[in-house]
């Protein structure tokens, strides 16, 4: 996936274990910038500073099954996707 890194952009691509590729000219400053680094920072996404990174970043990628892998396996080991049934019962414990 290429995009921002959003929260529900970053929650979603790790829990399909999509890795995210961050086009930061388009990225918000703040949290999203907070959520680009935690993805990097986790093998779960990287980050192309301007369109020529992007090109290099994707053929990279696409011709690398290894690396793909591990930023999918990154990405689903991050994810949470029971989260939303936690907090529910969080909620019902109090």
């Amino acid at each position: 996936m290429i995009g921002k890194p959003g929260g529900l952009t970053s929650s979603e691509c790790l829990v399909a274990g999509c890795p995210l590729v961050v086009y930061s000219p388009f990225m918000i400053p703040g949290q999203e910038e907070e959520n680009a680094r935690s993805l990097v920072d986790n093998g779960a996404g990287v980050v192309a500073d301007n369109i020529q990174d992007l090109g290099i970043v994707v053929k990279r990628l696409l011709e690398s099954p290894t690396e793909r892998e591990s930023l999918r396996q990154n990405a689903l080991a991050l994810s949470k996707p029971n989260a939303t049934a936690e907090i529910i019962q969080a909620i019902r414990e109090r």
